[in-house]
């Protein structure tokens, strides 16, 4: 692996940094200290924190309690986008409590202190390195393809961030690329992936990605907790950043969970009102349910390849048992996609009940305004020969009865007009029935 680093390449590009960066900038660069994640043993949880690192006549470090600010401040600052970040780059040994924080691969050193020897080549500790890149520039990406001997297929998916997910072998390394997710509910690029880029060497690993993720921390804290339980190589730290990318979809999945079985459970109880609102709850679910599959299609065929690769006879693949690792990360990836599969049934189902529903109730409503429009016109085919009878007496001319003394005619009439009521109701009455008879046959076969 010494044979195969070409820190030459990396102290120039250092030194070029550092003539490059304006006065003002480099001044307040060198001036801080650089930010150290160390690891504190003695706390419950595990956690880390920000300390800056002192160096003693012992050769050991001492904490201060004192936080190192979160980012620089950059506003007077002319140096490209993608360069004002503080934590761009991340340096870690599997057997340190600290992590080095940079914003330039200049600053990882320490003025006169340290070397790129003691990081990369290691022959001390015998640990294992890590570097981790966040949005490199194409110089920097060009010296660390140059100074780690990475072949130029690997830096142009890099450069040009392919989105295919796969494991390829090279001579003295192997390149895994991977899909996490932006998991900000308020950003406009929830959900979105985000690829992750991993180049996998003997004695240690370089990550590239262009977004800020969690994984590398909590994959930093992962590795202090199991290092005295197991031996921590390049292989496990891919296999465990792999691992806590699949597992970054468990909360995820777990809330498209409780939200399949909420439609599920309140589909038939939904008020009249709220349709529009149900409507839209279940597309945006299962909008969500399909992206995170698009997210999961690839992830299984990508694992059992880098597992297979692991299990042949390739000088650079892992000779570890990390093949039985990625066989607990595969059975993950099936699972998740399966339950994501089975949220889609449910939730296709829950669909085609609720539009049900909601066309028998469209049913019902007509019914009910058929019914009102019936009894209109019941009462307007009775009043309709009323107004004629009563029309014709009430004309200016001689009529029937005229002349004639005491109430008779007059109640007749009445007579003859009761008459026609209870003929025209009956009639009415008989005809609508029958219809009504005829047509609910056919409406309840319609339903089904």
């Amino acid at each position: 692996m010494k044979g195969k680093i070409d820190l030459s390449e990396l102290y120039e590009y250092a030194d070029q940094e550092r003539r490059a960066l304006t006065d003002e900038y480099y001044s307040r660069i060198t001036e801080k200290p650089r930010k150290i994640d160390i690891w504190s043993r003695g706390a419950a949880t595990g956690s880390a924190y920000y300390a800056s690192r002192v160096r003693t006549n012992s050769e050991e470090f001492s904490e201060t309690t004192e936080l190192v600010d979160k980012q620089l401040n950059s506003s007077n600052s002319t140096l490209p986008i993608g360069e004002q970040c503080d934590d761009r780059f991340s340096y870690f040994c599997s057997e340190s409590d600290e992590t080095i924080h940079a914003s330039h691969l200049c600053a990882l050193l320490d003025e006169g202190e340290s070397n790129f020897e003691d990081m990369f080549w290691n022959e001390k500790e015998k640990g294992t390195w890590w570097l981790d890149c966040l949005n490199p520039t194409d110089a920097e990406m060009r010296t660390l393809a140059k100074t780690f001997d990475i072949h130029p297929l690997t830096a142009e998916d890099i450069h040009t961030k392919d989105a295919r997910e796969k494991v390829e072998m090279f001579p003295h390394y192997y390149f895994v690329a991977f899909h996490t997710f932006n998991a900000d509910k308020e950003s406009k690029d929830y959900l979105d992936d985000e690829n992750v880029y991993i180049v996998v060497f003997r004695q240690g690993l370089l990550t590239f990605h262009f977004a800020d993720i969690v994984h590398p921390a909590r994959v930093r804290n992962r590795i202090r907790q199991l290092r005295d339980y197991m031996t921590v190589g390049a292989d496990w730290m891919c296999y465990a950043l792999v691992d806590d990318i699949v597992d970054y979809y468990a909360p995820l999945i777990h809330e498209i969970e409780l939200e399949a079985d909420g439609i599920e459970d309140s589909v038939f109880i939904t008020r009249h009102d709220d349709h529009s609102h149900m409507l839209q709850r279940i597309g945006e679910t299962r909008k969500k349910i399909m992206t995170v599959i698009r997210l999961l299609s690839g992830k299984a065929d990508v694992v059992k390849m880098y597992a297979k690769r692991c299990n042949e006879n390739f000088d650079n693949a892992s000779r570890t048992e990390i093949g039985l690792y990625l066989g607990d990360i595969h059975d993950h990836i099936v699972t998740m996609y399966q339950n994501l599969v089975s949220y889609e049934k449910i939730l296709s189902r829950s669909h085609a009940n609720y539009l049900a529903q909601v066309q028998v109730e469209s049913f019902h409503s007509n019914n009910r305004v058929t019914e009102l429009f019936s009894k209109v016109t019941v009462i307007g085919t009775i009043l309709v020969p009323l107004n004629l009878i009563t029309g014709l007496f009430g004309m200016n001319v001689r009529v029937p009865g005229e002349g004639a003394s005491g109430l008779g005619w007059f109640f007749g009439i009445l007579a003859f007009i009761i008459f026609v009521v209870f003929t025209m109701y009956f009639l009415v009455s008989r005809c609508l029935f029958r219809d009504m008879e005829r047509l609910r046959p056919s409406a309840i076969e319609d339903t089904h």
